[in-house]
C-alpha cells in the first residue's frame, strides 16, 4: 500500500473511534478532527451521521470486516469498552476475540481508504435554479430542481413547498451522466404578482425539504428579466434549501445608513 498521510491519519482516528468508552454516540468523535473536518465538514454530527451511513452501505455481512469493525465499536453491541466488546462479539459469532480483533483491523483500514478515496463526494447533491418568464399577460418565476443520488444509498424523495403548499412532484430516479448516480429532474412555474403592495413579505417561497442519511450538497441561482426583483438564497445545513423572490425596495428600506448604531 502506497504510504498516505491522510489516510494513515484517518485510520489512526478510526481506532481511536474504536476504543471510546461508553455507547457508541457522536461525542466519541471528540478530539477526532481529521474525521470531523474530511468527514463532517468541520461538523462531529455530520461524521457521525456518514459513519453510520457508511456502516449500512459497506455493511458486509455477519464474518465481514467493516461489519466487526463497527460491532467491536459499539453498534448494537454491548459493553463499555473495547475489550468488553470484543467478549460480546465473540460469543455472538462463536469465534475468539482475537479472530474479532483481526476483522476489526482491517475493516478500520478499508474504511479509511473508502473515506479517503472519494467518499467525501459520494453525497447526495441538489441543484435548484430559477428565472423569470415574462409575456404580455403573467410573469412566472420558472424553477428547476435537479437532484443526485449515489447509487445504494436509501432515498426518499424531496419535498417541495410554493408559499407554503406542497407540490405533488415524483422525483422519480433514473440514469445520470455522473458516474455512480441516480438521477431525477423535476420543473414548476410559479406565478408571481407584481400588484400586490410592497412591504416585507416575499412575492414569492419556494422551499425544498430533503432529508438524506447524509447531508445534501447544495447549488441554488437566480436570475431576472425584471430589475425591481432580486432573490435570496438560503440553506439548511442539515435538509432544506431556500428561496425567496423580493422586491428591491426592500433592500433600501431595511438597510441602515453607514455609520449607524444600534
Amino acid at each position: 500500500m502506497v504510504d498516505d498521510p491522510l489516510r494513515e491519519e484517518l485510520h489512526k482516528e478510526l481506532r481511536s473511534f474504536r476504543r471510546g468508552p461508553g455507547p457508541l454516540t457522536q461525542q466519541r468523535l471528540s478530539g477526532l478532527y481529521q474525521l470531523m473536518d474530511f468527514v463532517g465538514h468541520g461538523s462531529m454530527e455530520q461524521a457521525f451521521d456518514v459513519l453510520m451511513n457508511l456502516a449500512t452501505v459497506h455493511d458486509d455481512g455477519d464474518d465481514g470486516t467493516i461489519r466487526a469493525f463497527f460491532e467491536s465499536s459499539g453498534m448494537n453491541t454491548a459493553g463499555d469498552n473495547l475489550d468488553q466488546r470484543l467478549v460480546e462479539c465473540s460469543r455472538k459469532r462463536f469465534v475468539t476475540e482475537r479472530t474479532i480483533l483481526r476483522r476489526s483491523d482491517r475493516g478500520a483500514i478499508q474504511l479509511s481508504e473508502i473515506i479517503r478515496d472519494g467518499y467525501l463526494y459520494d453525497r447526495p447533491l441538489g441543484n435548484v435554479y430559477a428565472a423569470q418568464v415574462e409575456d404580455e399577460t403573467r410573469s412566472l418565476f420558472s424553477v428547476g430542481i435537479a437532484i443526485e443520488v449515489p447509487e445504494g444509498m436509501s432515498y426518499r424523495r424531496p419535498k417541495v413547498f410554493v408559499d407554503g403548499e406542497m407540490q405533488d412532484l415524483p422525483f422519480a430516479l433514473g440514469e445520470s451522466k455522473l458516474r455512480d448516480m441516480l438521477r431525477a429532474y423535476e420543473t414548476l412555474n410559479v406565478p408571481l404578482d407584481l400588484s400586490q403592495p410592497e412591504d416585507d413579505e416575499p412575492i414569492a417561497s419556494i422551499d425544498i425539504h430533503w432529508i438524506m442519511p447524509v447531508w445534501v450538497s447544495w447549488m441554488l441561482g437566480a436570475h431576472f428579466v425584471n430589475p425591481d426583483l432580486f432573490a435570496t438564497v438560503s440553506v439548511e445545513r442539515k435538509s432544506s434549501a431556500r428561496i425567496d423572490v423580493r422586491r428591491v425596495e426592500f433592500v433600501s428600506k431595511n438597510r441602515k445608513p453607514i455609520g449607524d448604531k444600534e
